[in-house]
């Protein structure tokens, strides 16, 4: 009987479980201290030469409970930019049957919350995209605390 090895997953699934360790802040009690991620920066973009970066509070998250991503847009000059359309896309499925994009406000940041449809043991990939580049963050679902994972 021949073992097949998707050695893509088994990477993946190496780094987030060393994520914790090597993502996690120390410090005063008051600080956040979890497994965040932050990817980026990327750019320039085309044609407008936008710089971004994606981030998220966890790359652990229960099926059924809420993903949470973030992205912040600045310009060549390393202005905040606002206005600027990023569309986010991934392992899930967004309301009606358009890919969500949102604007980034005054301060160059915009984000969408994910419920999270994927049974525990996946890996749910979001990616942002800014003109013409994008950013992605893979996050491991894990059972919920009522049990099993969303079917």
């Amino acid at each position: 009987m021949a073992i097949t090895v998707n050695w893509k997953k088994l990477l993946v699934l190496g780094l987030l479980m060393l994520a914790p360790f090597m993502l996690a802040k120390c410090g005063s009690a008051g600080e956040m201290n979890s497994a965040e991620a932050r990817v980026g920066p990327k750019g320039p973009t085309t044609p407008s030469k936008y710089y971004f970066e994606m981030a998220t509070p966890s790359i652990v998250i229960q099926s059924g409970g809420m993903a949470y991503f973030q992205v912040r847009v600045w310009d060549s000059l390393g202005n905040v930019a606002g206005g600027i359309y990023v569309t986010f896309s991934g392992d899930f499925k967004p309301t009606g049957t358009t890919i969500p994009s949102f604007p980034t406000n005054s301060d160059g940041i915009t984000g969408i919350g994910i419920e999270v449809k994927a049974s525990a043991g996946q890996i749910m990939y979001v990616t942002a995209t800014v003109e013409d580049m994008s950013l992605t963050i893979p996050v491991q679902v894990i059972a919920n605390a009522g049990g099993g994972g969303a079917k």
